[in-house]
């Protein structure tokens, strides 16, 4: 897998050379099929998603500009001359790569794939029609750079690897038991972070999160249920559509907004979240194996390339889950999905 042309401004290679960070990418991707292989061992038998596993939901509505939205994330899919409009794919899920209970202390997963953005599409390596945007419920990932987060992915094999990777790497820890150990009532009320940069034009960066907006909802599904998430949310959009804010947080400084160590957060005292689209959830998405298809950030726009090692890295390690999974090498046609009235 190529790489890119050039950085961006405030990126540096690991080990200072490209050469020697992608020999690291290669590796990376060997040890994630190794994970997946004996994933499948313990589980179903096929390889599945090493991360994110799990699906509750796939759901379909749409991507709606502001009209004011700041003039500095006028760029790209967010610029004065993209559509108003996006219609979107989400895939909501848990974040281990096995199907447990809804319980069972984990993060959250947000998959956006967005269409109609021919506009922005340029480069993308994968020459895919669409914009895949992924997010979790931790403002960061569990690691600062691509090898620290496969560590970690590698740990999760076995419980006593887990304590004592937890153990030589505690600010991780606290970060994890800070997004794990507590309840989640609901998918819909749920805030999700990007965890790495992005490029925002040709000039600057940004990162981007979604929070909720719905209106309260009481339903009466028991947290016992080992699926209650996906039935909440479900019952929920019987109810009305399932909304959130996207907003993005711009880059300060290399000192207050880092891109290359993902594990430290961009807070919003130095880069508020700034309201630029509204997101609006309406309908199950029925006709589509959503399990084949792939969600990464190798579908990105030409003006918002993930940034960061973390990024550039998943760009080799996403393609080997997928690869090893036999996901689609397609993606689903925007009007089989949203058919014109």
């Amino acid at each position: 897998m190529s790489q890119f042309a050039e950085l961006y401004r405030n990126e540096c290679y690991k080990f200072m050379s490209k050469e020697r960070e992608e020999a690291e990418f290669r590796d990376h991707a060997d040890r994630v099929r190794a994970v997946q292989g004996l994933l499948a061992k313990h589980t179903s038998g096929s390889p599945d998603r090493v991360f994110h596993a799990k699906a509750h939901a796939a759901l379909l509505g749409r991507l709606t500009l502001r009209d004011d939205r700041p003039a500095a994330v006028r760029h790209g899919l967010f610029s004065d001359d993209a559509p108003r409009h996006y219609n979107v794919l989400a895939r909501f899920s848990n974040g281990v790569g096995v199907r447990a209970h809804d319980l069972k202390p984990d993060v959250r997963g947000l998959a956006l794939k967005i269409f109609g953005a021919t506009h922005a599409l340029a480069s993308s390596p994968m020459r895919s029609r669409c914009v895949d945007w992924l997010m979790t419920n931790s403002p960061n990932p569990f690691g600062r750079d691509q090898d620290e987060f496969v560590r970690f992915m590698e740990a999760h094999l076995r419980p006593i690897a887990l304590v004592l990777f937890l153990v030589k790497h505690p600010s991780i820890a606290r970060r994890l038991f800070s997004a794990t150990l507590r309840v989640v009532r609901s998918l819909a009320a749920e805030t999700y972070w990007s965890g790495h940069a992005y490029l925002l034009g040709n000039t600057s960066a940004m990162r981007f999160n979604v929070t909720p907006t719905s209106s309260e909802f009481t339903g009466n599904i028991s947290k016992f249920d080992p699926n209650y998430l996906s039935k909440e949310l479900l019952a929920r959009l019987e109810h009305a559509p399932v909304k959130f804010s996207f907003n993005v947080q711009l880059e300060v400084s290399p000192e207050q907004t880092p891109i290359e160590d993902s594990f430290a957060r961009w807070e919003e005292a130095s880069s508020p979240s700034l309201p630029v689209a509204d997101l609006e959830l309406t309908r199950i998405a029925g006709g589509i194996h959503i399990e084949t298809l792939r969600f990464t950030p190798a579908h990105f726009a030409a003006s918002h390339r993930p940034l960061g090692n973390l990024a550039r890295g998943r760009l080799f390690t996403y393609a080997a889950s997928q690869d090893g999974r036999a996901a689609s090498a397609s993606e689903p046609g925007e009007s089989t999905l949203f058919p014109r009235n």
